[in-house]
């Protein structure tokens, strides 16, 4: 039974786990003003970086239509300034590099062979550097 612990009543334990509640509500309480209070303070700097990138985006398109590009050359979709803090499917959030289908992937990525390779040809121009 739970009568006095220690010289501490049931009442007090139960005063104690609420008034550790309450102050761990207060506490989220307050940190979610103040993160809300910086969303509103940079906001406007978000927007102006967002549109910006699509300024960016924008001109890498007429970069591509009138300039030869290589045939796997992507451009990543423009950020829609509106949903900026939806990160469940932003476009700013998407990773559009790994989207690409290819038939073939690069040696380096799956060949031993060529990853040793590459480990063996960067010890030796450390070599070489070093006698220098």
């Amino acid at each position: 039974m739970l009568g006095h612990v220690g010289g501490i009543g049931l009442e007090t334990l139960r005063k104690i786990r609420g008034n550790r509640f309450f102050e761990m509500r207060m506490n989220h309480q307050r940190v979610h003003a103040q993160v809300s209070e910086v969303v509103k303070r940079r906001g406007g700097a978000f927007k102006t970086l967002a549109n910006k990138i699509n300024a960016l985006i924008n001109e890498m398109v007429v970069l591509k239509e009138s300039a030869p590009v290589p045939g796997f050359a992507a451009i990543p979709s423009c950020v829609d300034v509106a949903q900026i803090w939806d990160m469940a499917n932003g476009a700013l959030y998407e990773d559009w590099d790994m989207t690409l289908d290819e038939d073939v992937i690069p040696a380096w990525l799956c060949d031993g062979d060529t990853r040793r390779g590459i480990a063996a040809m960067v010890d030796r121009k450390r070599c070489q550097e070093e006698k220098r």
